[in-house]
């Protein structure tokens, strides 16, 4: 197989929405720009100033006469007498952006619409020898839509409900924490194949364990592109330090063969999530070859595992759901994903690593990729494979009745999914199918009570759990989330959406404390979320500086859409019951500066929650990781520009390997060290309690063990005896744990008699100093000092941030990055007295 690259410079023009036919095929070179593919037309208007950056100030406003036009991509290439003798030739887009039709000297070659899935065109009898053009126009999809019914799917006839009938990104129609962006372009590569006797497609690895070995089955199609049978022989290995392989023989008939090539592995290396285990990943390849030499090849990097998903009784608690890598169950850590760009051309390679890999250094094993969204590019997936971060992949349905009554749509999801299984299923990391966010929920909530029946249902429990039984048989399917039970968002089995704290709360005192969650009995959290504006540095990257304030417009058009008002709101309320009575008349930075604390405090205090539960609940996934443009208020622990939050600190030390954590009891407190490793646990536990000013009033130190996987109690201190009675009312006091394994400290927390708003005036000042040694930074200070800031240029990174110092004591920080800018670390605590 040849492949010709059509990616990198194109031209683009754009007209009115059927006026540009004519034009694109005039001779004429006038009126085109330049454009880059993969790319996306805001992209291309932006390099040539006809665009300001759509994610600034109000700017996205302005975009929306994107909507009305048609835009022509132009490219113009050469092809070989050769070439053309090819037996298929084949013009393939990985992703068009959305309504497209394909022309090829002049010829139409084909169309699509659907964004979300690849497709392939026969350019066999329109390409010349020399000389073509290749012709692209897209719009962004709603002239297909115009017309199609939406009042008995409960729709207004408006713009943002079209997107039930349109195969694109839902958020791109604006969400509470994204604008209403609809994207156009030829947004993923494009390239023409060119095949001679054979096609090798639609390789699929399927592992079984068995004792000390592994057989991984290679299944595949061949397609014999000649009119005779041909002798062929079929090479599957897998490499690491030792290959293993096997060649057979097989007579391919005209047409397409199925082959099954099972490869026998020894001892196998599995890959498991991280922190379980590590990600060891094989070299695999497949070649077919005839007497004439080799003539396809399939190459990629397999991990060797098993999943299943364990439902079964655990008494009054209902029924667990737990994720299961080769026979060991798995606490899954981590949050709901969403593609990390509204202009999602825009995000490369190297922005889908990062985040990653920001994830794994918050100790995540589990992302999950919400319906609203998009399949991710492959790149996504191998980092995934590669770090042990487990992806949940929904298909592509949001919130929403969608039109399973109508069959050409029906046809469109079914080819859609099918294309997707067969191109994500080879990625170890991916454990879960899923059908849709929140819309069986919706319906049995009653979010759509005057229609006449569940339009959708027909695709989640029919077409895709088809298309992964046929397609991807040894992966788990789970028809919505959430769901399970009579009750979708049931918390005695299934996963379950934890609104009823945050944004659904019926009274402010569920709405507002966060320590409500405690009460919640899940069995699996998959999405829940705290609201807190981002940081200064992020704001003035995306806001105007003369419209940092939460009163301008563009801070309102940026925040999420549960919070954008200036009184009344979620934020505000927040800060009122767990910070501060007058939060209008706080400074912008401490504005913001409480709210993000109070949000790590909430994620800190939920994620200790869920993991004392282990395994009746399971796993803990919130909303959401990171954001998808500059947001002046979100869910996220990580902004759009890679920057990590101050929740960010807090969700990675909730979610260490060994956890230490204290619990508010009806007795007391109880102290719990939860173990995500498969070697049991043994080191020390010191524990007691002190004033802000170091004076100690309980101190003990006791040996643990706590066994492998698992969580457990392993100090009940009583109020009377163990706590002074009079310190659930002494807000100057605190309790503490510390897990040491040897003379190294592996965890410690602490616990606050307090909500966070009395223990800002309670606080005495603290008197700070710090020193870089080698390449830590220590940090000293007199008084309790809290949520400790660490400001360190660009190029330098803190192993840990806004921490605590315990009175009299000193913390140790690792730093990353280069050293010589060291000189420039600043430290500050909130408590910090004034020098």
């Amino acid at each position: 197989m040849k492949m010709l690259d059509l990616n990198g410079e194109w031209e683009l023009q754009y007209c009115n929405i059927g006026e540009g036919k004519a034009g694109a095929f005039s001779e004429d070179s006038s009126g085109w720009i330049s454009a880059t593919v993969p790319g996306d037309v805001h992209l291309d208007l932006m390099a040539a100033g006809k665009m300001e950056e759509p994610l600034y100030g109000l700017n996205a406003k302005k975009c929306e006469w994107v909507e009305e036009k048609e835009f022509w991509y132009r490219k113009i290439f050469y092809v070989s007498k050769d070439d053309l003798s090819a037996d298929r030739i084949e013009l393939c887009f990985d992703g068009l952006d959305t309504t497209a039709e394909i022309w090829l000297n002049g010829k139409k070659a084909g169309a699509s619409n659907n964004m979300l899935a690849p497709c392939a065109f026969d350019a066999k009898g329109f390409l010349n020898d020399g000389k073509n053009i290749l012709l692209v126009r897209l719009d962004c999809g709603l002239e297909a839509a115009k017309g199609k019914p939406l009042e008995k799917y409960l729709l207004p006839d408006d713009i943002p409900s079209r997107r039930i009938w349109i195969r694109k990104p839902q958020f791109t129609f604006g969400w509470d924490w994204a604008p209403r962006l609809l994207t156009c372009g030829i947004w993923r590569p494009a390239r023409i194949n060119f095949y001679k006797e054979f096609v090798l497609r639609n390789v699929y690895l399927r592992a079984k364990l068995a004792g000390k070995k592994a057989v991984v089955k290679a299944e595949c199609e061949i397609e014999n592109l000649g009119c005779e049978p041909v002798s062929a022989e079929i090479k599957a290995a897998l490499k690491k330090k030792k290959t293993y392989s096997v060649n057979i023989r097989a007579n391919l008939k005209p047409g397409m063969n199925r082959i099954s090539v099972p490869v026998q592995v020894a001892d196998p290396q599995l890959w498991y999530p991280r922190p379980v285990g590590g990600q060891p990943l094989y070299d695999f390849s497949l070649e077919v070859r005839t007497d004439a030499g080799e003539i396809d090849r399939y190459q990629t990097a397999y991990g060797i595992r098993e999943v299943k998903l364990l439902q079964q009784p655990l008494g009054k608690e209902g029924k667990s759901w737990t994720f299961v890598v080769n026979g060991v169950k798995v606490f899954c850590k981590g949050a709901d994903w969403i593609p990390p760009d509204s202009i999602l051309a825009r995000a490369g390679e190297e922005k889908y690593r990062r985040s990653v890999e920001l994830a794994a250094e918050a100790n995540f094993n589990m992302l999950r990729i919400w319906g609203g969204g998009i399949y991710e590019p492959d790149c996504f997936y191998r980092a995934c494979d590669e770090m042990g971060v487990m992806v949940w992949q929904e298909f592509i349905f949001a919130c929403a009745l969608y039109p399973d009554d109508d069959p050409d749509f029906c046809a469109e999801v079914k080819q859609e999914a099918e294309l997707a299984v067969k191109s994500l299923r080879n990625h170890p990391s991916l454990v879960l199918w899923c059908g849709n966010n929140e819309n069986d929920w919706g319906w049995a909530t009653g979010w759509w009570t005057k229609a006449d029946r569940y339009y959708g249902l027909k695709l989640y429990s029919e077409i895709l759990p088809q298309v992964c039984g046929r397609f991807d048989p040894d992966r788990p399917y789970w028809q919505s989330s959430p769901f399970g039970g009579a009750d979708p968002n049931s918390h005695l089995e299934g996963d379950r959406h934890t609104w009823w704290v945050s944004i659904q709360g019926g009274i402010n005192e569920e709405k507002f404390d966060y320590r409500n969650y405690a009460r919640d009995e899940s069995k699996f959290t998959s999405e829940y979320g705290i609201l807190a504006p981002s940081p200064i540095e992020t704001l003035k990257k995306c806001i105007p500086e003369n419209e940092l304030n939460p009163s301008s417009e563009s801070w309102k058009f940026h925040a999420n859409t549960f919070d954008n008002t200036v009184k009344g709101t979620y934020q505000m309320g927040m800060l009122r019951y767990n910070y501060d009575d007058e939060p209008q008349n706080l400074p912008l930075e401490e504005f913001t500066m409480g709210l993000q604390l109070i949000q790590g405090e909430a994620y800190k205090f939920s994620i200790e929650h869920y993991r004392r539960r282990k395994f009746f609940c399971s796993g803990d996934l919130f909303w959401m990781y990171a954001d998808c443009w500059g947001a002046a208020s979100g869910w996220t622990i990580v902004d759009y520009y890679l920057q990590r939050k101050p929740s960010f600190f807090f969700v990675k030390k909730a979610y260490a390997p060994v956890l230490v954590s204290i619990k508010e009891e009806e007795f007391g407190l109880s102290v719990w060290v939860t173990n995500d490793l498969l070697q049991d646990f043994s080191g020390t536990l010191e524990f007691g309690q002190k004033d802000f000013f170091g004076k100690e009033f309980l101190k003990k130190k006791i040996r643990v063990k706590v066994k492998a996987n698992s969580s457990k109690c392993v100090v009940r201190a009583a109020r009377t005896g163990e706590i002074d009675m009079l310190a659930c009312y002494n807000i100057q006091r605190f309790f503490y744990a510390r897990l040491k394994a040897g003379a190294r400290t592996v965890c410690e927390n602490r616990h606050f008699f307090s909500l966070l708003k009395w223990l800002k005036t309670s606080l005495p000042k603290a008197k700070l100093e710090h020193a870089v040694k080698g390449n830590k930074l220590v940090v000293k200070t007199d008084n309790f000092a809290w949520a400790v800031k660490v400001d360190l240029p660009e190029g330098l990174v803190p192993e840990d941030n806004y921490f605590d110092v315990f009175p009299g004591e000193t913390k140790e920080i690792l730093l990353r990055g280069d050293l010589n800018l060291a000189d420039q670390v600043k430290v500050k605590a909130m408590n910090q007295a004034e020098s």
